[in-house]
């Protein structure tokens, strides 16, 4: 990955060839929280998703929740019924998703759908709570 000027960096110092298909650099968004709605510097949270090298919307991947935290109502809709819609045909219910990376169900992807809701609905920073703050305009 080139390093871009105004966007999180995975480290201080990184080989940028990549070897699985984490975006390091998104943790700083979640799990860390250390970009959001209400906090300093948003744009570069936001640009530093919009420039993420992997994009995955299955398993275990965290996009949709930092899409949601950095408030990209938009993209973390569009992750949350992709995530939502993958289930696998051959069983009855429709929370069997999988297989994505290991084994069916897989309970990650149920996990990831809750915390994109989550903070979708509701994020806090500090003694400010913030409803609705990734929801999309057109409320569906």
């Amino acid at each position: 990955m080139p390093i871009r000027a105004g966007l999180i960096q995975p480290a201080e110092k990184f080989s940028p060839q990549r070897s699985n298909v984490e975006n390091p650099e998104l943790f700083a968004l979640w799990p860390f929280r250390l970009y959001g709605v209400g906090r300093p510097d948003l744009d570069i949270g936001v640009e530093t998703f919009r420039h993420r090298q992997e994009k995955a919307s299955f398993g275990w991947q965290y996009d949709g929740q930092s899409a949601a935290i950095v408030g990209l109502a938009d993209e973390a809709r569009h992750i949350l019924l992709g995530k939502i819609r993958n289930s696998h045909p051959s069983f009855r219910f429709p929370a069997m998703w999988g297989p994505n990376y290991d084994w069916l169900p897989d309970q990650d992807h149920g996990a990831n759908i809750m915390l994109t809701l989550q903070a979708m609905v509701m994020q806090a920073d500090g003694d400010r709570i913030y409803v609705l703050p990734a929801w999309p305009r057109s409320g569906t």
